[in-house]
């Protein structure tokens, strides 16, 4: 008998199919001036045009926020190169799938880079003496 009449329908693929159209068709917005909702979602960060970044928030507009604090006055990068796309996400359960499969996806830059995320948990954080996280080697704070 031939087997090339199966069909399993696959729902993670559907779901990471469904979730990246969405937010690559959605606005994009200056990380400047983001005017995000304050409510639970995900988001990207694209650095002229290329997306670099991807997480979750329990509010969307002050993580933004955060992150241009993170960003201002750096050498080597311009706050105004820097936009953001999100969605707002009903399900805060659906939050942490939803940035895994974007950073699966888009497999971002900054994602892996110490230091660029502000909530850097334990040893070596920003400020501890002697150390230099990655993310301020690679864009260090203007004079």
């Amino acid at each position: 008998m031939c087997e090339n009449h199966n069909f399993t329908f696959d729902v993670d693929r559907a779901y990471e199919d469904q979730l990246t159209a969405v937010l690559q068709a959605s606005p994009a917005h200056s990380i400047t001036a983001p005017d995000a909702p304050q409510t639970f979602g995900v988001y990207a960060l694209y650095w002229n045009g290329v997306p670099v970044y991807v997480g979750q928030a329990r509010n969307l507009r002050n993580r933004l926020r955060d992150h241009l604090r993170k960003i201002q006055r750096r050498n080597g990068i311009d706050a105004e190169d820097v936009t953001c796309k999100y969605l707002t996400i009903e399900r805060v359960w659906e939050v942490s799938r939803a940035e895994e499969v974007l950073i699966n996806k888009f497999g971002p830059e900054w994602n892996g880079i110490p230091g660029f995320s502000v909530h850097t948990p334990g040893r070596g954080r920003p400020g501890m003496p002697n150390y230099i996280n990655q993310w301020d080697q690679r864009f260090p704070l203007l004079d």
